[in-house]
């Protein structure tokens, strides 16, 4: 039986879409990234996350993030920064915190 591409489920709370997106990309429980926030980050990601908080929590779960200033939408995968939110592109689709879909317009 093969292995599901990505496990997605909603968001636990307000202002985690870092949390949630960290576990999704990086295939990690939502559990695991949360005891490293509360580890790493002073006010446990109460009003969120910053790029440098993320990149700093997957180091500690063993993944280096790199930042691509213009991704291909259509093409790859990790996280995407869409104003104050973040999210998971794969292949041209968006997933979002509230377990919705999206494809992307390109």
């Amino acid at each position: 039986m093969s292995a599901p591409v990505n496990r997605i489920e909603s968001r636990r709370q307000s202002h985690d879409c870092g949390v949630w997106s960290l576990s999704v990309y990086l295939g990690v429980p939502y559990e695991a990234v949360f005891e490293q926030v509360c580890r790493l980050v002073k006010d446990r990601g109460e009003e969120g996350l910053t790029q440098a908080q993320m990149r700093k929590i997957a180091k500690a779960l063993g993944v280096t993030l790199i930042s691509k200033r213009k991704p291909d939408l259509a093409e790859d995968y990790g996280m995407l920064l869409v104003e104050d939110h973040v999210v998971v592109l794969r292949n041209g689709l968006v997933f979002d915190t509230d377990a919705t879909v999206w494809e992307v317009d390109v």
